[in-house]
């Protein structure tokens, strides 16, 4: 049995999966928020798709990737991408309605792998045991699209510094967000992605993708404005699932991902 079949059983019935249709109420505990990244992004009503090819990373496939979509202009955090981990030395990574198209200010990705597992960007240092970073300084889109390719290189950038040499941490403005995924079944060890939709503009807030599925609990800072609505969206090894509504409050988002609970079928969200 193919994992979308299973999925489609394991969830609601073959007709619901056929249709993508559900009254099924997704399982989602509720927690918390405060002003956020989401809600920076929410001035925004249009944004671009990012498309970025990274290149011989075979050095970093057992690394978490994380990347982050900042302002110039007010060093703020807008949307981020996180890879746990690489998995492979070429990687493609397509988020749709991903980066503000704001003509008030230039967006920068920053990005780096996790060498020393921490958790989080702490800093250059060796080359073995620390962490690498790189910048793009500025996006560019064409027809919507910013396109960008990567080959691996030892050219680091301190992504804690904007400008080069100036101590300046991104603002994260939002509050937390954790997603306890459980009960995986069929998908443990298939590719899943999940994305956090401003359920209003559409805006893809985060991307996390696990090219091998576990149980898990997903935790991004600064992820959630509590003043804004979102979904989860999720590809579960090549099936649609949605979560269409989590429950926000001030101190952001605490939920749980479970495939016998969640919609079959993309969420709708958006304009």
């Amino acid at each position: 049995m193919n994992v979308r079949r299973a999925l489609c059983l394991f969830a609601l019935t073959l007709t619901a999966c056929g249709s993508g249709d559900s009254s099924t109420t997704p399982a989602v505990s509720g927690a918390a928020g405060a002003a956020g990244a989401g809600g920076n992004a929410g001035r925004a009503t249009e944004f671009d798709e990012l498309s970025l090819k990274l290149q011989g990373m075979g050095v970093h496939a057992s690394n978490t990737v994380e990347l982050r979509v900042v302002g110039n202009s007010d060093n703020t955090l807008y949307a981020r991408a996180i890879i746990h981990p690489l998995g492979a030395a070429d990687v493609a990574i397509d988020v749709k309605r991903f980066i503000p198209r704001d003509s008030s200010q230039r967006y920068r990705l920053d990005f780096y792998a996790d060498v020393n597992a921490s958790g989080g960007f702490d800093g250059l240092g060796s080359v073995q045991a620390d962490d690498h970073a790189w910048r793009f300084e500025e996006l560019v889109a064409s027809n919507g699209v910013v396109s960008l390719e990567f080959t691996h290189n030892v050219n680091f950038t301190d992504i804690d510094q904007f400008p080069a040499g100036t101590a300046a941490l991104p603002k994260e403005p939002g509050a937390p967000l954790s997603v306890k995924l459980q009960g995986l079944g069929p998908l443990v060890g298939k590719p899943l992605e999940l994305r956090l939709v401003d359920v209003v503009s559409g805006h893809v807030a985060l991307m996390a993708r696990y090219p091998a599925a576990v149980e898990t609990t997903l935790k991004a800072s600064g992820a959630v404005d509590p003043a804004r609505g979102y979904s989860l969206d999720v590809t579960a090894d090549g099936a649609a699932l949605c979560v269409p509504q989590l429950d926000v409050t001030v101190g952001g988002v605490v939920a749980t991902f479970e495939p016998a609970t969640a919609k079959v079928g993309a969420c709708v969200t958006g304009p």
